[in-house]
C-alpha cells in the first residue's frame, strides 16, 4: 500500500475538542505518557524544527530501555487505569488485535529491536504512519533520506539498525507484502477513507489519531457502502462474465479512480521533453536514451 499529529501549544481547530466520548480529542490528563499503559516515561519537550509547514516539530531525542515506553501520541480516551506498562512489540512479530487481551498488548507504544536487544518507543498514531508511508514511496527521496525521516519522525528518540523492518512490521501487523495490484493508496483515496469513517463510524480523522492498530483495523471493517469501499470493490470486481457494454462503463470508472504510478519530478521533465519533441516532429533518442537510464 502507498499513504501529523497535532503540533504542541496549538489549540485544535473548533469542532475537533471532543470526540464521540466526550474525552479531548487533543489533550490527556498525563502528557507524555503511552495512553495504553501506566508508568510510562514522559519525553522531553519537543523543539521546533524549521519545516514546510504542513508537519509538527521531530520527535524528542530520548532513547527507550527495557519494557516502558513513551510516546508523543495524544489520544482520544484514556483507557481506565490499572494497567501495567506498554508491552513492546517484539521482534518482526505481527500484532495481533485481540479484544481479550489487555489495550497495552494490543497497542503498542514500544517496539522491542533484536539487532540492539531493548526496546525503542514509537509514535503510533495513525497519521504519523502516514506520513511516513508517504516519504518511504516518494521517488524524489534518496534511501538515506527515508530512513532518516523514519527515524526522527517515528521513533521518538534514537532509531534501532533495524528500524525500516520494525516499521514495517508494526504497518503491517507482520503480514507480508502483497506482490498484485494494489487496490488502494492512502494519498489517492485520502477523501473517500475520511468520509467512511465519517459515514461508518462518526470519527474525524482531521480531528482524531487513533492508533495504527484501531485505525488499520476500522479501514479494513468499512463496507462496501461506503466511498472507499466503493472504490476496492470496483478495482477489485471481476470483469470476464460482464457483458461487452458493461465492461467498457467499469473500465471507465476504474479510470476515475486509477492509483497513478509515482514518478519522480526527473522523469516527469523528461516524460514532458518527449512529449514536446514528438510535437515539434525533432529527434527525441537522448530523450529515450535517459529514461532507459533511469
Amino acid at each position: 500500500m502507498a499513504y501529523t499529529t497535532g503540533q504542541p501549544g496549538r489549540e485544535p481547530p473548533d469542532g475537533c475538542g471532543q470526540n464521540q466520548h466526550g474525552a479531548g480529542a487533543l489533550q490527556t490528563a498525563h502528557p507524555g505518557r503511552c495512553p495504553y499503559g501506566k508508568g510510562a516515561p514522559a519525553p522531553a519537550p519537543q523543539t521546533q524544527a524549521a519545516n514546510n509547514g504542513d508537519e509538527p516539530p521531530p520527535a524528542p531525542q530520548a532513547e527507550l530501555t527495557g519494557d516502558a515506553g513513551a510516546s508523543r501520541f495524544a489520544p482520544q480516551a484514556r483507557v481506565p487505569g490499572g494497567m501495567a506498562a506498554p508491552q513492546p512489540l517484539r521482534g518482526n512479530a505481527p500484532i495481533p488485535f485481540s479484544l481479550s487481551r489487555a489495550p497495552e498488548r494490543v497497542l503498542p507504544c514500544a517496539l522491542h529491536s533484536p539487532a540492539e536487544g531493548k526496546s525503542y518507543a514509537i509514535a503510533p498514531d495513525y497519521r504519523t504512519v502516514l506520513m511516513c508511508l508517504r516519504r518511504l514511496c516518494d521517488p524524489d527521496l534518496t534511501e538515506l533520506e527515508k530512513r532518516l525521516y523514519l527515524g526522527r519522525r517515528f521513533f521518538v528518540g534514537h532509531a534501532p539498525r533495524d528500524a525500516a523492518a520494525l516499521f514495517h512490521a508494526f504497518v503491517t501487523g507482520g503480514a507480508d507484502a502483497a506482490d498484485d495490484v494494489p487496490v488502494m493508496d492512502f494519498e489517492v483515496d485520502a477523501e473517500a477513507i475520511y468520509a467512511s469513517f465519517r459515514q461508518q463510524y462518526g470519527m474525524d480523522l482531521l480531528c482524531e489519531t487513533p492508533h495504527w492498530a484501531v485505525f488499520r483495523a476500522l479501514l479494513r471493517g468499512l463496507s462496501e457502502q461506503t466511498p472507499f469501499g466503493a472504490r476496492v470493490r470496483l478495482r477489485t470486481l471481476p470483469d470476464g462474465d460482464l457483458p461487452q457494454e458493461a465492461r467498457a462503463e467499469l473500465a471507465r470508472a476504474r479510470e476515475r479512480i486509477a492509483i497513478p504510478q509515482r514518478v519522480s519530478r526527473a522523469q516527469t521533465a523528461l516524460l514532458q521533453e518527449l512529449d514536446r519533441r514528438l510535437a515539434a516532429g525533432e529527434d527525441p533518442a537522448d530523450v529515450l536514451l535517459k529514461m532507459q537510464e533511469g
